[in-house]
C-alpha cells in the first residue's frame, strides 16, 4: 500500500489565480513533481459544488457571485488515483470587476 500511494500524483504547485471576466476567475497551476503521468485534474471553489474536470493545468470558472472571497482547490489524478489537494491563495471578485485584459 505504501508503495501505491507514493505513485499517486503530489499536489499540484504554483497555483494562480485571475479575475477574466464580470462573474470568472482563471485558476492556473504547475502540474505536481511526483507521480506522473498525471491524466486529469479537478478544481473545486472552496465551500462549492462549482468547479470543472481539465486535463490542462488551467481552467476557467464563471458564474461565481461578485462582492466576495474565492479560493480553489485543485487535486491531480493518475491511473493509482488521486493526489494531494492544493489551494489556492485567496482572490476577491469585486462587483465592478475591470482586470488587465477584461474588455
Amino acid at each position: 500500500p505504501a508503495a501505491q500511494a507514493a505513485d499517486q500524483p503530489s499536489s499540484p504547485r504554483a497555483i494562480s489565480v485571475r479575475v477574466v471576466g464580470p462573474q470568472a476567475i482563471e485558476v492556473r497551476w504547475n502540474a505536481p513533481s511526483e507521480g506522473m503521468p498525471v491524466v486529469g485534474y479537478s478544481v473545486k471553489v472552496a465551500g462549492s459544488t462549482a468547479g470543472c474536470s481539465t486535463r490542462r493545468p488551467r481552467c476557467t470558472i464563471d458564474g461565481l457571485t461578485v462582492d466576495r472571497e474565492y479560493r480553489f482547490i485543485v487535486t491531480a489524478r493518475n491511473a493509482q488515483g488521486k493526489g494531494r489537494p492544493a489551494t489556492s491563495a485567496p482572490i476577491f471578485l469585486p462587483a465592478e470587476a475591470s482586470p488587465d485584459g477584461f474588455r
